[in-house]
């Protein structure tokens, strides 16, 4: 996948941008110029096709733990959000 943005508003940019594209190619050559030339133009944003793929590979989803933390060794700081967030 290759966003043709060419700066990080590509990566923070969410679904909804009717100026978003990117390129995608099923071949994955080891010479980039190769792997253009295979590439197809997508209009829309990366993050749809990225979430397919992730859910592809992550497995079923889980519910939510009923509380923060994981036992004794990893206790919550303070509730969410936090004083990090706030200040």
């Amino acid at each position: 996948m290759l966003s043709t943005s060419g700066h990080i508003a590509a990566m923070v940019n969410p679904p909804g941008n009717e100026k978003a594209s990117y390129q995608t190619a099923k071949e994955n050559p080891r010479d980039p110029e190769a792997w253009l030339k295979k590439a197809s133009k997508q209009q829309g944003t990366w993050w749809d096709d990225w979430a397919e793929w992730l859910a592809e590979r992550s497995g079923k989803e889980k519910p939510a733990p009923k509380k923060m933390g994981r036992g004794k060794r990893h206790k919550p700081i303070e509730r969410a959000p936090g004083k990090y967030v706030k200040g």
